[in-house]
């Protein structure tokens, strides 16, 4: 299990910015989190958005646009590799265990990390970054 957790500036741009240009109805967004890891480090260097859609009673994740952009993006960047994923907003629900487990797939033997982004744009919230 990593102790320390490295996102780079770029990576967290990316997030912020899928988050500025989210649809009216979505009051989060998720994505991949790419880089590197060793048995004590994970280093978060870009991340892409992913489609998904969530309502009270299901969560649906894109996971073929998921493949394709990593596909291409492993083509350019072939050491970097899936670490976890990414949300914005303070809250975890059952819907954020159900993508975790999909992103644990991805990165076995690995756990997958999440890292959660509060822009601090809701009245009386603070801009902070967590990782799990």
């Amino acid at each position: 299990t990593p102790t320390s957790v490295t996102v780079h500036p770029v990576a967290l741009f990316s997030i912020l910015d899928h988050y500025l240009r989210r649809g009216d109805n979505q009051p989060r967004v998720i994505g991949t989190l790419l880089g590197t890891r060793t048995d004590t480090e994970v280093e978060v260097k870009s991340a892409f958005a992913v489609l998904h859609s969530e309502t009270s009673e299901q969560v649906a994740v894109d996971m073929d646009y998921h493949r394709g952009v990593y596909d291409l993006h492993h083509k350019i960047n072939p050491k970097e590799v899936i670490v976890g994923w990414y949300s914005t907003g303070s809250n975890l629900n059952t819907y954020s265990a159900l993508i975790q487990n999909f992103y644990t797939q991805e990165t076995t033997p690995n756990p997958a990390i999440h890292i959660a982004i509060n822009t601090g744009v809701e009245e009386g919230e603070r801009a902070g970054v967590s990782a799990y």
